[in-house]
């Protein structure tokens, strides 16, 4: 039986990326998206858990954004460090 994650918080963040080697915001099983990326980044902040990122757009591939907003659901508080951490 899965473990009931109880989601506690919306987080919502403003993005700005080079989407030069990315084939656009959305997922797509051609090559590697934007969040495709930030989902991985959510699963290793969240030690295995999948936490779906929404995206108020799309981008084509290899289309710079700046300034788009994503939300996605967490199950806790996140720090500022944590954020920058799961980028590295």
């Amino acid at each position: 039986m899965k473990e009931e994650i109880e989601w506690d918080f919306v987080i919502k963040s403003f993005l700005s990326y080079d989407g030069t080697n990315y084939v656009g915001f959305q997922v797509q099983e051609n090559g590697n998206s934007i969040q495709a990326e930030l989902n991985k980044a959510l699963r290793k902040m969240t030690k295995g858990v999948y936490i779906p990122v929404c995206g108020s757009g799309r981008t084509d591939s290899g289309v710079h954004a700046n300034g788009q907003v994503i939300h996605f659901d967490y199950p806790t508080k996140i720090e500022e460090e944590k954020f920058t951490a799961s980028n590295e």
